[in-house]
């Protein structure tokens, strides 16, 4: 009977031991051949590997560097699971600005890679016109007066401006402001840093030559068109360059947050509601 019991005893423990040995370990199993290796059950494929050859052979390396190019993608391998356990796509900054930059560019990479073509472009051309337009510029000269100058004085001041003659002394007295304006074109928004809003206006619908009053803030601020460059859309065939960098970053734009909608169509989002329940 003690025999018999030993026996038993001596079988489970063989048991015990064979089905640990067999929980420890992993099954091993012919690859197929487009796979190089398998980490944790994670294939890298023989594409990745000759192609990680290739790019070493380009640049020179050393034949060891050659054979162990394969070991080498393992050990990568291993590290990128070891991040993912230690969360560190969202615990290091770095990591996860990285992902995200390796996330957009293969969003877009697809649509980026094709070439667009000469209807995209001359359509893109004349729907975003303004991107091309050469602006209007103006060459402006300013008086600024108080604005209770004299009908009589302000007509006079206005005459010896319209004709660049020098002003009376005695019509000196009304300037309040006469610091010149630069004496260059300049379009309607950097005319900005000098005049009110009010002023440009009238001036943008003057031809060149013509003067006009515009009363402003308790000032009148009398002002000419010296030149006058109108608003200007070149040819496309002139600007081709530009609208197909122009269109790169239109489509790149459209085409992430077309994927960014797909993202969210797909995925459960629930937020935290910060408004009083009522």
């Amino acid at each position: 009977m003690d025999k018999e019991l030993a026996m038993l005893a001596a079988g489970a423990a063989l048991g015990l031991v064979i089905a640990g040995y067999s929980l420890l370990t992993v099954p091993s199993y012919p690859l197929s051949d487009d796979i190089a290796a398998l980490v944790n059950e994670v294939p890298i494929s023989q594409a990745d590997h000759q192609s990680r050859i290739q790019r070493l052979a380009a640049e020179g390396a050393a034949p060891d560097a050659l054979r162990q190019s394969l070991e080498a993608l393992v050990d990568e391998e291993l590290l990128i699971q070891r991040a993912e356990e230690l969360n560190l796509t969202r615990l290091d900054p770095n990591v996860r600005t990285a992902l995200l930059v390796a996330a957009r560019n293969a969003a877009v990479s697809e649509q980026l890679a094709r070439p667009a073509s000469e209807q995209e472009l001359r359509a893109f051309f004349i729907a975003e016109a303004s991107r091309f337009t050469t602006p209007l510029q103006l060459t402006l000269e300013c008086l600024v007066l108080a604005d209770d100058t004299p009908v009589t004085a302000l007509a006079e001041i206005r005459a010896a401006f319209t004709t660049s003659s020098p002003l009376p002394a005695a019509l000196a007295m009304y300037l309040t402001d006469s610091t010149p304006l630069p004496p260059v074109p300049l379009s309607l928004t950097a005319l900005h840093r000098f005049l009110p809003a009010p002023v440009i206006a009238a001036a943008a619908a003057l031809p060149a030559g013509e003067t006009a009053v515009v009363p402003q803030s308790q000032q009148l601020y009398l002002i000419k068109v010296v030149t006058r460059a109108n608003a200007l859309t070149p040819a496309f065939d002139a600007v081709r360059t530009q609208v197909e960098i122009e269109y790169g970053f239109f489509r790149e734009h459209h085409s992430f947050a077309n994927y960014l909608q797909w993202l969210r169509d797909r995925a459960q989002i629930q937020r935290h509601s910060l408004e009083p329940v009522q």
